[in-house]
């Protein structure tokens, strides 16, 4: 017998209808939600390289990037589990001794400063690891343009080298506010304000530092290549030519020491690695021989020796030095708590001043700087970061997957560029917000080509 009631049937399609009408709005609210995170990181990675400074806010400069990236936090509370990946963990526990260190700090609106600057990575890492699981294409588009964009930074930086008069106006106009903001450029015309800029033989676009316009110029480069590796466009690949070419522009030493090597090291990965590159083995084997032994016989050279190069760089390594032998003889002081932020300035005062300058000169080195502002347990975090980015990159050697072959070289190259140009410099870990949307960026298209591989949907 039928014990169903006669009405029970439309009660049953209306129940089904509601909910179908339920998922189907749903599902138009989540790809609104996608859309605008779509907008917010494209226009954070797209700003990065002009950054676009506003009004102050306590002393402070906002930019564009940064605020376009911090928009970004209602819209990525969803994507939190792909936090749950060992670089960002690491930099979550670097985090936290950031926020403890403040109770100890001399100067804790730049504790305040490092933390708000170093949230947009992990911001920027969720979104794009979500979006190339939704939209690869829309990310590899942003991408592309990113580096069109890129161009404009490569050719200021050989033009203001060709003609020193040239960025120096620039420096000096109003124009420069936005691009440079108000307190780097303050720093610009200070008589020792450190801006290495100043010099005739150093260029940096929109940076003040030729140093940091070198490591980004070598990021950019290597990540163009991959990109164009993985979509196939010409113009990408140009214009990771341009980028490497304005690196010996910028007048880093060392950067152009990195030029040669990390690509090389790069392109024997990408012959070896990528079946479509397998053709180049052996020309290329050639190449880098006869490189090798070119290089070598320029650097052991006596006029190499004796130039004014070698003789600026002993300048630089004296000073440089000088900073580290004063953090070795504090370490053992201070290992646990370093000396906060701020400390460093303070601790450093009667060195600094015997070389003639008027402010601190930073650390200088990625490990002395997070154990100065966090202790040894920061340096450790930092480690742990660096380390975690190199395994999940080699593993991607391995995969069968050739985009992530592609994606895996073009991740540890730049970030290898950034770790071993941190080790004498001042940038930080992930470097500062024009490095981070497009190494955020790569490192999530990195991890999200993982997942979809093991058949992850964001």
């Amino acid at each position: 017998m039928d014990f169903q009631s006669s009405d029970a049937m439309p009660i049953q399609e209306m129940s089904r209808r509601r909910l179908f009408f339920h998922l189907k709005e749903s599902s138009s609210q989540s790809l609104l939600l996608d859309r605008i995170c779509l907008f917010f990181l494209t226009t954070t990675l797209w700003s990065s390289i002009f950054q676009i400074f506003t009004l102050p806010t306590g002393g402070f400069y906002p930019s564009l990037t940064l605020l376009s990236s911090l928009a970004l936090i209602p819209f990525t509370l969803r994507y939190l589990r792909f936090l749950a990946f060992p670089p960002t963990i690491a930099l979550i526990g670097l985090m936290g001794c950031f926020a403890v260190s403040l109770v100890w700090s001399s100067d804790v609106l730049a504790g305040v400063r490092t933390l708000v600057n170093t949230l947009p990575f992990l911001l920027i890492f969720m979104a794009a690891t979500a979006i190339t699981l939704t939209r690869k294409e829309r990310m590899l588009r942003a991408l592309r343009i990113f580096f069109l964009l890129f161009l404009i930074q490569a050719v200021l930086v050989i033009a203001f080298r060709i003609s020193p008069g040239l960025k120096m106006a620039f420096l000096g106009s109003p124009v420069a506010i936005p691009f440079v903001g108000a307190n780097a450029l303050e720093a610009v015309f200070e008589p020792t304000g450190g801006v290495n800029v100043v010099d005739p033989e150093k260029s940096g676009g929109f940076f003040t530092n030729g140093n940091v316009a070198a490591a980004f110029s070598g990021c950019c480069a290597l990540l163009a290549v991959a990109t164009s590796m993985i979509t196939g466009c010409r113009r990408t690949r140009i214009i990771a030519f341009v980028a490497w070419i304005s690196v010996f522009f910028t007048g880093s030493k060392s950067a152009m020491a990195m030029a040669l090597v990390i690509p090389a090291l790069a392109a024997f990965a990408f012959v070896f690695l990528i079946p479509q590159c397998s053709s180049w083995r052996l020309p290329f084997t050639a190449a880098f021989a006869i490189g090798l032994c070119a290089v070598a016989s320029v650097l052991l050279s006596p006029a190499f020796q004796n130039s004014d190069l070698m003789t600026s760089t002993d300048t630089t390594l004296k000073l440089r030095q000088e900073i580290w032998s004063f953090a070795g003889d504090q370490f053992p002081r201070h290992i646990w708590l370093g000396h906060g932020f701020g400390g460093w300035e303070e601790a450093f005062a009667p060195i600094y001043r015997q070389f003639g300058l008027r402010n601190a000169v930073p650390p200088h080195n990625t490990f002395i700087l997070l154990w100065s502002q966090s202790g040894i347990v920061a340096a450790i975090f930092g480690l742990a970061f660096m380390c975690a980015i190199i395994v999940a990159s080699v593993r991607g050697f391995s995969a069968n997957d050739v985009v992530l072959r592609i994606l895996a070289i073009g991740t540890l190259g730049s970030f290898l560029w950034l770790f071993i140009h941190g080790l004498g410099e001042n940038e930080g870990i992930i470097g500062e917000l024009h490095f981070q949307p497009v190494m955020a960026v790569t490192l999530g298209m990195l991890r999200a080509r993982t997942l979809a591989l093991r058949g992850i949907r964001a």
